[in-house]
């Protein structure tokens, strides 16, 4: 057996990739882009998660198609074994073969993604088994292609269907590496989506070697069903989870002298969000001191996708309703703090609500791009005053993005939006007053503007760097 299985896999690289040394090339040069994308951020990193995947997908869909094809399967040397023992042999075939790009998942978990030994094993076995039953349900449909077909489209869907910062649900049935969103806080609903998938894709694989189409298509169509049905349940324990949430009290708590609410979230996660909520509120006084919002209501809305378009209506990630703001959890990466980027996303999400509930923010483009001015400065100086780990990895982006801004030309579209940076961080108390004023006198030019700037804050109007800024509209 185990010559058979070197000989099968020693074909199976010339088949495929050409040879040996061909195969090791274009490995090695995808493994270069995927160690490059996990520099990036964290869509770019699912992202490369989802390649590794498809890529073992591929080459097993390779080896199953040559298996397939009826004069070329004599070349595997594997003709004289049952069919039994040649699905099995295929198996494990492509688990060899591919087990170097298992190590390259589990290490993406632990290191790029900090994730804990026992789930970054779990996850990384879960989605090795899953590619390599995909790769082989593709290669039984290898004709017109239409297996790669399905590999391909499945992760063209993933990629442009789920994105990791927008909470369109707790959950997404087909998401491949939605895992990896909040690696250390599994997704029960995902895990078994999966394990449903992989198990009609090995199971239909193993019916189509059988010889008796009659009775594989018998039996095709009950595994069928039954899939389906697994599918109802897992949406109906989905669903029972959320009522089970829906149904419990809030619990009352105080963060210094504001009143929280809070259900289905931890303590620590609590005061984590209101201490993002509080240090916002108090950098938002400086544009406008009546600001104050004394009520915070933390709640835990987890839904799949699916069963939100089937609710009436899904709730805001935040609402704010006069001194009362409202936080609802849409999923656990929203507050998985552990990962820089969706530290960054729930921080805007809340700070983009706080810019709208000021008073004259939409009146026009100069009151609203002071407000977006400010907001940079705010959310750089937030990282410094919020007690979360990776609050300094965000205020580098914001750093880079401010820096990003002033490399650019100044244009008379984006001139009020620099002048409102220079002025929070040079001229704290102006602040609030270039705001009220600008809401009082209501500019409808550029050049009152700038007049505005001349006759009210004449500081500022001549401070070398905001002149120059003048100077280029």
């Amino acid at each position: 057996m185990l010559r058979i299985i070197r000989r099968t896999i020693k074909i199976s690289n010339e088949e495929i990739f050409n040879g040996l040394k061909y195969k090791i090339l274009i490995n090695a040069l995808f493994f270069i882009l995927i160690v490059v994308l996990q520099l990036e951020d964290i869509t770019l990193k699912v992202s490369s998660n989802y390649l590794v995947t498809t890529w073992i997908s591929i080459n097993v869909y390779f080896v199953f198609s040559i298996f397939k094809k009826k004069n070329r399967q004599f070349i595997l040397d594997i003709s004289s074994l049952s069919n039994k023992k040649k699905f099995l042999l295929l198996y494990l075939v492509v688990g060899i073969m591919n087990f170097t790009w298992f190590i390259c998942i589990f290490l993406q978990l632990i290191y790029f993604m900090s994730a804990n030994l026992i789930n970054a094993l779990f996850v990384a076995m879960l989605q090795y088994i899953f590619a390599i039953s995909l790769g082989a349900i593709g290669g039984v449909f290898y004709k017109k292609h239409v297996g790669l077909i399905i590999i391909i489209g499945l992760v063209i869907f993933n990629f442009m269907g789920y994105n990791p910062l927008i909470y369109d649900g707790a959950s997404h049935l087909l998401s491949i590496s939605e895992q990896l969103n909040s690696i250390n806080v599994l997704n029960i609903t995902n895990i078994l989506s999966l394990l449903v998938l992989t198990f009609l894709f090995l199971f239909t694989t193993y019916l189509f070697t059988k010889l008796n189409k009659k009775h594989m298509l018998k039996k095709l169509v009950v595994i069928t069903i039954a899939c389906s049905i697994s599918y109802v349940a897992i949406l109906y324990y989905d669903y029972s989870q959320y009522n089970n949430v829906k149904k419990q009290s809030f619990m009352l708590a105080t963060y210094g002298d504001n009143a929280i609410e809070y259900r289905a979230v931890s303590k620590n996660k609590v005061d984590e969000i209101c201490n993002i909520i509080d240090e916002l509120e108090k950098q938002f006084k400086k544009i406008q001191p009546n600001t104050e919002y004394s009520n915070y209501i933390i709640d835990k809305e987890c839904l799949s996708k699916v069963l939100w378009r089937l609710q009436e209506k899904k709730p805001k990630t935040v609402m704010i309703d006069k001194n009362t703001i409202e936080v609802n959890l849409l999923s656990s990466s929203m507050i998985y703090f552990d990962e820089p980027d969706f530290l960054r996303n729930f921080i805007e999400e809340i700070q983009v609500e706080m810019a709208k509930n000021v008073n004259g923010y939409s009146q026009s483009r100069y009151t609203r791009h002071l407000i977006e001015g400010y907001s940079i400065i705010i959310l750089k100086d937030l990282c410094d005053a919020i007690h979360i780990e990776q609050s300094q990895n965000v205020k580098t982006y914001y750093i880079d993005e401010i820096n990003e801004i002033f490399s650019v030309p100044t244009t008379r579209f984006n001139f009020v939006y620099r002048i409102a940076l220079l002025v929070y961080e040079k001229y704290p108390d102006h602040i609030e007053r270039l705001y009220r004023v600008t809401l009082e006198q209501n500019p409808k030019t550029n050049k009152e503007f700038v007049q505005l700037l001349e006759v009210y804050f004449n500081e500022i109007f001549n401070d070398s760097e905001v002149y120059k800024i003048l100077e280029s509209i």
